[in-house]
C-alpha cells in the first residue's frame, strides 16, 4: 500500500474477521481539522449563548430597576404636588391672619423704635446736661499762690473776735492774671467797699463764683466766659491787708468751701 494511506483495523470481541479500513492522509488531515473546527465552533456557540443569556439577565434587571425608579419618581412628584396644594390652601386660609400679624409686628416695631428714640433723646439730654454741669463746675485755680486764710470761722484780721470767712484768700503778686474757674456769664463787675473790685460769674445749676479785691476787672457784666478766660488782675482794693485774691463759691446762694473744687 502506498505511504499516503492509513489503515484502520477494527478487531471485534467475538471471533469474527478483522475489518480493515484504508484512509488517505488527505482525508485524515481533513477529518482532524474538521474535528478541531467542530470543537472550536461548539465552544464559540456555548460562549455566545452564555453571553446572550447574561445580557438578557442584565437587561431584565435594568428593566426592573428602571420601573422601580420610575415609580419612585412618580411617587415623589405626587408628594410634591400634594405639598404644593396644601401650602396653597394654608396660605389662602391664613392670609387674613397673616396680614393682621404682619400689621401687629410692624406696629410693634414702630413702638419699639419710638421707645428707643425717646430713650436715646433722654440719654442725649442727660449727657448734654452732664456736659453742661461739668463745664459749669469750678475745677481750676483762679490764680497761682498760697492760701493765707481758709474757708470757715477765723480770727478777724481787722478787729478782735472771730468771723465767718466765706472763701479762700490766695496771696500772690500784684496784677497777676485771675482766671474764670468754669464756663458762665458775668453777672457783676463792680466796686464794693468791703470787696473792692469784684467779679461774679453765674455758672448755672445754682453755682456762682466771686473774685474780690481785684486791682481791676477785665470783663463787663453780661459777658459769657469760658473756663480759663482772663477776668481780672490781683489787687489790694476794698477792705484788704495786702495783695491777694478772695475767691468764693456759692451753691444756691450758700457759700461752700472752694477747696473741694480745686485740683
Amino acid at each position: 500500500m502506498p505511504d499516503n494511506f492509513f489503515t484502520l483495523m477494527i478487531i471485534p470481541r467475538r471471533k469474527s474477521a478483522v475489518k480493515k479500513i484504508s484512509l488517505s492522509s488527505a482525508l485524515v488531515r481533513a477529518l482532524f481539522v474538521g474535528s478541531i473546527f467542530a470543537v472550536l465552533s461548539t465552544f464559540y456557540i456555548i460562549y455566545d449563548y452564555a453571553s446572550i443569556k447574561r445580557d438578557r439577565a442584565e437587561l431584565a434587571r435594568l428593566k426592573v430597576l428602571t420601573k422601580e425608579q420610575s415609580q419612585q419618581i412618580h411617587d415623589l412628584a405626587a408628594k410634591i404636588d400634594d405639598f404644593s396644594d396644601r401650602m396653597e390652601e394654608l396660605l389662602k386660609s391664613d392670609h387674613a391672619a397673616l396680614v393682621v400679624g404682619m400689621h401687629k409686628e410692624v406696629a410693634k416695631l414702630h413702638e419699639d423704635a419710638d421707645i428707643r428714640e425717646k430713650s436715646f433723646s433722654e440719654l442725649m439730654n442727660f449727657l448734654r446736661e452732664q456736659k453742661s454741669l461739668l463745664a459749669a463746675t469750678p475745677s481750676i485755680w483762679p490764680v497761682k499762690g498760697w492760701i493765707t486764710s481758709e474757708f470757715g470761722v477765723r480770727e478777724s484780721p481787722f478787729n478782735a473776735g472771730s468771723e465767718f470767712h466765706k472763701g479762700l484768700d490766695i496771696a500772690t503778686r500784684m496784677n497777676k492774671e485771675v482766671l474764670a474757674t468754669a464756663d458762665g456769664i458775668v453777672v457783676e463787675a463792680s466796686y464794693q467797699p468791703e470787696d473792692g473790685n469784684i467779679v461774679k460769674i453765674d455758672h448755672s445749676h445754682g453755682i456762682v463764683t466771686a473774685y474780690a479785691h481785684l486791682a481791676k476787672s477785665a470783663v463787663q457784666q453780661g459777658v459769657r466766659v469760658k473756663r480759663g478766660d482772663l477776668i481780672g488782675y490781683v489787687g489790694d482794693t476794698g477792705r484788704s491787708t495786702g495783695s491777694h485774691l478772695h475767691y468764693a463759691v456759692y451753691i444756691n446762694k450758700i457759700p461752700v468751701n472752694p477747696r473741694k473744687y480745686l485740683k
